[in-house]
């Protein structure tokens, strides 16, 4: 993310404009082989990426069309949600109100760091555990 940010606004416009031009297929690819070739990603990092990036973005995908018909339509179900300093400091506040796509409860918690270390934070996963655990009741 700071590589990407430390780039130009012309540069990150220039980008925007040719994602735009490509198909849906064409997009993912044409973004690893960039970020590739200004040393974003090594070569093995673009290979290895590629097929958990196309899974990553269709989920993503599913996930925003989720929103949109639970916008519309609330759920009826806990939403348990954990922004990371990083994206609070970010935005200012939370991004998402995810009360929005819900009639049940929603439960917010912070984790210190960024993204990839929520992922992989040992606490978050003892709480998802915890969460699912407590449903399954």
């Amino acid at each position: 993310e700071e590589a990407f940010n430390s780039i130009s606004e012309r540069e990150r416009d220039a980008l925007q404009q040719e994602l735009i031009r490509l198909s849906e297929d064409e997009r993912l690819e044409y973004a690893i082989r960039w970020a590739q070739e200004r040393s974003f990603l090594s070569f093995e990092e673009a290979n290895a990426s590629i097929g958990v990036l196309k899974l990553g973005y269709a989920l993503a995908k599913e996930a925003a069309l989720f929103m949109n018909v639970s916008r519309a339509q609330p759920v009826d179900a806990p939403i348990s949600v954990w922004w990371t300093t990083n994206t609070l400091q970010r935005h200012g506040k939370e991004p998402v109100d995810w009360s929005a796509y819900t009639t049940g409860p929603v439960t917010v918690d912070t984790v210190a760091g960024d993204h990839m270390e929520a992922v992989q934070s040992i606490q978050v996963h003892q709480r998802i555990s915890e969460i699912l655990s407590g449903l399954c009741r």
